[in-house]
């Protein structure tokens, strides 16, 4: 393996199944697709129409911002940090004339993260929490949920959403695909039927690229970056009311999820308990339940261990995001809240990866040294 991480690259696909819309279930090019679809939806439904604001978490993307400001929404933030070993989303008190968009984090069902709290004793803690935060959302007049990170788990909200989303491009390769759900009924607005093809094209071509320089040692890595790049600069600007191509559906339907989540929690297993031996770097989740299906295994540092220890892995060539780069979208004062965008870095253990190489990546990381 040349390196681990970074862009998913084209992986063959065996299977005749498709994948088909409902009236209350459509597929769309992105997750920022979907989401614009969604609030340009709830303008079109008496029972949606009058909400102008909606509560947002500070630890977001900058495209879950982006469209509730292009469909001239009041935005504000509610706080989700750590504190106490613990990931905490502090909903806010909602009334009728409130939205809400809410998620949970990476693929883990559970809200605990650190180990000073016995087992009984977390799971009181999370339950009593959790009844709380259901009682806020009961309250509010629409609740979108982001499921691009909770799609493949076991974990449902008690609470059902008005609307969900999800982008499935986060957890294989896809050219352009993410679904939008109406939980209370078929969708206002018609599926859109155009396929951006500039983007899928660009997208393909990147895909292409990058399979030739892991798969042969064909090319150079800077140019399948500039494809990846340009594509990127394609969805930027045009987003709006596009479906999912046909590729991107068949290689989904024809894709064994089950099987893929199970590597996925091997795979961070495997470097959860090399994360347990570090210094100075503990793991947002404390463990891997059954249910869970890890977008990725996140980790929490200083802000300059982590800085060392990124600079560290892409010497090794294992290039590992962090979520998310902080920008002038996210308009808050929470001071808390800054904490995980200056602390979190998410280590990839993903289905393109089997025991050796997860080995390889937990002994380099056994080896870190703090500077």
């Amino acid at each position: 393996m040349r390196e681990i991480g970074s862009e998913f690259w084209r992986i063959k696909q065996d299977g005749s199944a498709e994948m088909h819309s409902a009236p209350d279930s459509f597929c769309l090019l992105s997750g920022r697709t979907a989401l614009d679809f969604i609030l340009r939806d709830m303008k079109q439904d008496e029972r949606y129409r009058h909400i102008k604001r909606f509560y947002l978490p500070t630890y977001c993307c900058e495209w879950m911002v982006i469209p509730f400001m292009e469909n001239r929404a009041g935005i504000k933030f509610y706080p989700v940090y750590v504190e106490g070993g613990h990931l905490v989303q502090e909903y806010p008190d909602l009334g009728g004339d409130d939205g809400i968009l809410v998620m949970t984090y990476f693929g883990f069902g559970q809200a605990a993260a650190g180990e000073e709290l016995h087992k009984e004793e977390q799971h009181k803690e999370e339950q009593h929490k959790e009844k709380l935060q259901n009682e806020k959302l009961r309250k509010a007049g629409a609740v979108i949920e982001d499921t691009t990170h909770s799609c493949f788990t076991g974990s449902r909200m008690e609470v059902q959403p008005d609307y969900s989303f999800s982008s499935l491009r986060k957890w294989m390769y896809l050219p352009g695909l993410a679904t939008a759900r109406k939980h209370t009924g078929a969708f206002c607005l018609e599926e859109p039927e155009a396929v951006n093809h500039e983007y899928v094209e660009k997208r393909e071509a990147a895909a292409r690229a990058k399979q030739a320089f892991i798969e042969d040692a064909r090319g150079e890595k800077e140019a399948y970056l500039k494809l990846y790049g340009e594509a990127t600069a394609i969805l930027d600007k045009d987003y709006k009311n596009y479906g999912a191509d046909r590729e991107s559906r068949s290689i989904f339907a024809n894709t064994d999820t089950e099987k893929m989540a199970e590597r996925r929690r091997r795979n961070a297993g495997i470097l959860l308990e090399a994360v347990r031996e570090l210094d100075g770097i503990r793991p947002l989740f404390g463990e891997i339940r059954e249910n869970d299906c890890p977008l990725f295994l996140p980790v929490l540092a200083e802000s300059e261990t982590r800085k060392q220890l990124s600079r560290y892995l892409i010497e090794k060539g294992i290039y590992c995001p962090q979520h998310w780069p902080l920008t002038g979208y996210h308009r808050f004062d929470s001071e808390k809240a800054l904490g995980l965008y200056e602390m979190e870095l998410s280590l990839v253990c993903d289905q393109r990866y089997g025991d050796e190489e997860m080995v390889y990546f937990a002994e380099v990381l056994k080896k870190f040294k703090r500077g």
